[in-house]
């Protein structure tokens, strides 16, 4: 029998993480699935799925202390496989001027409607010849068959304008 991890890391950026952690899931004869790393900084961030053979799981926990020596600050936590969502995956893009309260506003906005985020990218950048600070989000939900789109593309509306941004919801 398998069983299943979500690790996150967080460490001062440098060469080497990766395959240091790496190593040791190895030689535990664990399997890195999947993950999403990250320079944010100076800092090095990640979050990472693992499986292994169950009797395998406490040696691996002890390996993973060697982190810990490294300065690499780690979480480990067991978990099951995960149902397929019975909602249905949509793709919600934001751009515009970057301010204070945006990611709060949408997130807000979709946990009122049960709408869960499955996966988050955001960014600042320079918007081209103003030099503004430009805001950049990209998302993929999971929307429960309910829900009503349209009141939802409405609300997100809403929000996009008092805030000055452009919105793109795709089913």
């Amino acid at each position: 029998m398998h069983d299943h991890a979500v690790m996150t890391v967080l460490t001062d950026d440098k060469p080497g993480i990766v395959e240091f952690i790496a190593n040791i899931i190895e030689r535990n004869n664990g399997n890195w699935t999947e993950s999403q790393l990250q320079h944010l900084h100076g800092k090095f961030a990640g979050i990472l799925s693992i499986t292994l053979e169950s009797n395998l799981r406490a040696q691996l926990e002890s390996d993973l202390q060697a982190l810990t020596a490294k300065g690499i600050h780690y979480q480990l936590s067991w978990s099951s496989p995960t149902l397929p969502s019975t909602g249905k995956t949509a793709k919600l893009s934001v751009l515009g001027p970057d301010r204070t309260g945006i990611i709060k506003e949408i997130a807000q906005a979709l946990a009122q409607r049960s709408i869960n985020l499955l996966n988050l990218e955001s960014r600042c950048t320079s918007a081209p010849w103003t030099g503004e600070a430009l805001f950049e989000a990209n998302a993929e939900i999971s929307v429960p068959k309910s829900t009503d789109m349209e009141e939802l593309v409405n609300k997100l509306s809403v929000i996009t304008d008092e805030l000055g941004l452009e919105l793109t919801l795709e089913d």
